[in-house]
């Protein structure tokens, strides 16, 4: 995250960074580890959660917005998520980026991406 921010926050055509990305499952749950080479593993969920915080959000993602704003002053940074935004995944994603100000760290936006078949 560090060599990220810095290398494309001194480019000024360069406006955000997906700073943590796909972090909530449909049914709310954090996304978790998924053993196995055919499937998305995510290798930072060994950092743990933050147990003393009702959320219980996983420690990288605080860590990297910790990271970005410290590296992208110029850049806004998004939390991006995929997926038809179901109520449960909606409020879990609005509540960490309320956690993540509560940390005094810049979230400057909720990106949503989608897989579109037109086909």
């Amino acid at each position: 995250m560090t060599a990220l921010c810095q290398r494309y926050d001194k480019h000024p055509h360069v406006k955000w960074i997906d700073v943590v990305n796909e972090t909530v499952l449909q049914n709310g749950k954090w996304h978790h580890a998924k053993n196995g080479t055919e499937k998305w593993e995510n290798p930072w969920t060994f950092l743990g959660n933050d147990t003393n915080h009702t959320l219980n959000p996983p420690r990288y993602i605080k860590l990297a917005f910790e990271l970005a704003n410290k590296h992208a002053p110029n850049t806004d940074l998004i939390i991006n998520q995929h997926g038809g935004m179901e109520k449960l995944m909606w409020q879990k994603i609005k509540a960490l980026a309320s956690y993540l100000r509560q940390h005094n760290l810049r979230v400057d936006g909720i990106g949503w991406q989608a897989h579109i078949d037109v086909g």
